[in-house]
C-alpha cells in the first residue's frame, strides 16, 4: 500500500515538473518574441 502511494507521489510531482516546465516554456516563447529584440536575445532563444 505504502509502494502504491510513493510511486502515485512520484508521478504525481514528475507531471508537476513536466507542466512546470511546459508552461515556462511556452512562457518564456512569449516573452522572447515580445522582449528578445529589446533585450538582444531573440537569436539566441529562437534557435
Amino acid at each position: 500500500m505504502g509502494d502504491t502511494d510513493r510511486i502515485t507521489f512520484d508521478n504525481a510531482k514528475h507531471l508537476e515538473g513536466m507542466n512546470a516546465c511546459l508552461i515556462f516554456t511556452l512562457h518564456l516563447g512569449a516573452g522572447a518574441r515580445d522582449y528578445g529584440p529589446r533585450l538582444g536575445t531573440d537569436k539566441q532563444i529562437s534557435s
